[in-house]
């Protein structure tokens, strides 16, 4: 069983892209958002209409200030709200709204060290015309082995520093035995690095050849959503 848990607040245009994607991949998609951001709540109910395979948890964490003071956006505690509310059982990538996953990782998952963390290369879409034809890629090896040595380049090769969007792991790694919580702070900056590198460590991490894809900018909205609306 395959699950992905991700946070979504006032990013509902990036969830009308991926989440039809996603849904037919994962067994269980937890999301995690607010009670006020009713957009997002409109694209879940749409297709959870169709799979029935969605999770809606609300919690404003996400803005209560802490002992840091001020708070921005705290994404480790609303994972941390997420995954206090989810069944701790097999597989789970604890991903990014912005991602639309693999369609074959399912039938990579009875070949992953059950004890390590597992992440992968990103390609980055700017269009949303673009995706459909990203999507086809892992149709076609050769097409596939293309986008993969652009998405390598894209990402770099930081192979040991597995970055949020894609963090897979199994409950039952040896990692997490005594249990495991998301970094909280004041923004979402770092917490996915400090998390994979507070429990999992560098022997247990792998970074495969695999990609997924990634819309839109990066690396721009660590304290809430400021860029403007995607495509």
């Amino acid at each position: 069983m395959l699950n992905l848990l991700i946070t979504c607040v006032n990013y509902s245009d990036y969830l009308s892209y991926t989440l039809p994607y996603n849904v037919t991949i994962f067994d269980n998609i937890y999301i995690v958002t607010t009670e006020q951001d009713k957009n997002t709540h409109r694209v879940i109910n749409k297709l959870n209409s169709i799979k029935q395979n969605i999770t809606t948890l609300y919690t404003n964490i996400f803005f209560e200030d802490g002992p840091w003071g001020k708070t921005h956006f705290n994404k480790g505690g609303g994972l941390n709200f997420g995954l206090s509310n989810i069944e701790h059982k097999d597989w789970i990538i604890i991903g990014d709204t912005d991602i639309i996953y693999p369609s074959n990782i399912n039938n990579q998952l009875p070949n992953l060290e059950i004890d390590c963390m597992h992440g992968m290369y990103r390609y980055k879409i700017n269009k949303s015309e673009d995706i459909l034809e990203a999507i086809k890629s892992y149709e076609s090896e050769e097409v596939y082995n293309t986008y993969l040595n652009d998405a390598i380049i894209q990402y770099g090769q930081r192979k040991h520093g597995i970055i949020g969007y894609c963090q897979l792991f199994n409950f039952n790694s040896s990692c997490i035995k005594n249990g495991f919580s998301y970094p909280q702070g004041p923004t979402a900056f770092a917490v996915d690095t400090q998390f994979s590198r507070g429990y999992f460590p560098r022997k247990y991490r792998r970074l495969h050849k695999n990609y997924c894809l990634h819309l839109g900018e990066t690396c721009k909205n660590w304290k809430g959503r400021v860029t403007k609306q995607w495509d």
